[in-house]
């Protein structure tokens, strides 16, 4: 098996000339041994983009996958690389229906008759990593059962090694490759996957997506049935929707298309700076829009084995730095780079706002309807990675999802403001996350920890005094001035803020 994989690997390598698409002269050497090899025929003429994408296609799923996470890693990645990536297509042939009813009797322990009519033996959608039939309950609620693909873990143990191999080698055929560090990428993939391979944990995620749209008309999630659900089996209520990308189905039930973008756009929103924990893969596949209610549409989601979380920290300099975008304000932005860690903090700042200028001036000359915001933040973080740009995963996944979201506006509605709409929402999301009646109740939230915390100052002794001295020492009294002070500077700076980006 080892050998075989291999030699499929070196095939395709030569078969779509990556090796003269990286053109170094370390790959010299690597030519030498691919000449002795069989003569494989060769794909002529093709860039490097679509070389790099049709070679993952043909290395099957698990690398298809990492390519398509590979393509949102814009801020490390040459963009012409990038958008042939995110054309990546998880098609994998589904596995048989009989191999799927004695995957479920297994993990249920029971025959698919006695807990499920009319199972589906033809699958309604297969995947790299699972498959989903149709069948009903016995009360014939309609639902939906996604499999995990059988052997599956096998194949990704098997080919995240050949990840690896790789990861390390290219740096040594091409060098420029090691600012990608390659090898912590497939490490994440490698997690990221194996977490897809535990469908509670996609439940989980789904669950709590519903609870936190629980009293929304914007966003039904399907009812998750755990008393069916295990490790390798997830059940979900069926939903009757209208794929997103489908204008013409949408027209014919005269779904109103510009709520449907605002209310997009304010899923979105509300999922990042609102609960900082999001549904990261919302490409078209995965929205459905309700038949009920045209006048006032809503979408249905499904699949959630990808979302992101942001801490507090991170909405609030994604917020400063949108706001800062809308104001035209490079300095800022530059200083918004180096508050949050994303560049190190003995970085100029001077020529970081200078290089933020160059990219973004061509954008502030143009309209904020004409403006892709996804692309700004995109081209920012691309051009910017001179000064050692590092961004975690989520940031990424939040550019991605913030990316599909305009995409998905302007596709229902080509002539809609998106400026004109997120700038309200975002003022409004500001002022209950961060604004001072929020402060206020975190902080009698924290009060009795803080009591606490100063009663404990108060009765530890200090060492260097008499133990029998009830009088605090100096040291503790600085504390507790430092402490009350720093709550009074917190509040106000918070409270400026707020009045600063909602007016």
């Amino acid at each position: 098996m080892f050998i075989k994989r291999l030699f499929k690997i070196l095939y395709i390598i030569k078969r779509y000339n990556l090796l003269e698409h990286l053109n170094t002269p370390k790959t010299h050497i690597f030519k030498t041994i691919f000449f002795f090899l069989p003569p494989f025929k060769t794909k002529q003429k093709l860039d490097r983009g679509t070389a790099i994408k049709l070679a993952l296609e043909d290395l099957g799923p698990i690398f298809i996958k990492f390519g398509q996470i590979l393509s949102t890693r814009q801020d490390l990645i040459a963009q012409d690389i990038t958008a042939e990536l995110s054309l990546l297509q998880d098609k994998v042939k589904p596995f048989s229906g009989k191999i799927a009813k004695n995957i479920i009797e297994t993990s249920l322990s029971h025959e698919i008759s006695d807990i499920f009519n009319n199972f589906n033996s033809t699958p309604l959608a297969s995947a790299s990593v699972a498959q989903v039939h149709t069948a009903q309950l016995k009360d014939n609620t309609q639902i939906v059962i996604k499999i995990i693909r059988p052997n599956i873990k096998k194949i990704i143990n098997q080919d995240i090694k050949w990840l690896k191999i790789i990861a390390r080698l290219l740096p040594l055929i091409y060098p420029d490759s090691r600012r990608l560090n390659l090898i912590n990428v497939v490490k994440n993939y490698h997690y990221t996957i194996t977490e897809e391979l535990d469908l509670t944990l996609e439940a989980t995620k789904a669950s709590r997506l519903k609870r936190n749209f629980k009293s929304s008309t914007l966003l039904y999630i399907p009812k998750i049935y755990w008393e069916y659900t295990t490790k390798n089996l997830l059940v979900l209520e069926r939903i009757d929707g209208i794929h997103v990308s489908d204008i013409k189905k949408l027209t014919q039930y005269k779904i109103d298309r510009e709520k449907l973008a605002k209310a997009g756009i304010e899923i979105f929103v509300t999922q990042v700076f609102r609960d900082g924990f999001f549904h990261a893969d919302m490409h078209p596949g995965n929205i459905f829009v309700s038949k009920k209610n045209p006048d006032n549409p809503s979408f249905l989601g499904v699949d959630f084995g990808i979302v992101g979380s942001l801490s507090e920290q991170n909405r609030l300099y994604i917020l400063q730095l949108l706001m800062a975008f809308f104001d035209n304000d490079c300095v800022k932005i530059a200083q918004i780079y180096i508050h949050a860690g994303w560049v190190s903090n003995n970085t100029d700042l001077d020529k970081l706002a200078m290089c933020i200028n160059k990219i973004c001036e061509p954008m502030f000359a143009q309209s904020f309807q004409n403006i892709s915001y996804g692309s700004a933040l995109m081209n920012l973080f691309h051009h910017t990675k001179e000064f050692n740009l590092t961004l975690q995963p989520d940031l990424i996944l939040f550019q991605k999802t913030l990316f599909h979201i305009e995409g998905l506006g302007k596709t229902l509605a080509p002539d809609m403001d998106i400026f004109s709409h997120l700038i309200p929402l975002l003022k409004q999301i500001f002022r209950e996350k961060f604004g001072i009646k929020n402060i206020i109740r975190k902080t009698k939230q924290q009060y009795p920890q803080m009591l606490q915390d100063l009663n404990h100052i108060y009765l530890t002794p200090n060492p260097t005094h008499n133990p029998s001295d009830s009088n605090l020492s100096v040291d503790n009294k600085k504390y507790i001035y430092v402490t009350v002070i720093s709550t009074i500077i917190i509040l106000s700076s918070n409270s400026l803020l707020l009045w600063c980006l909602t007016n």
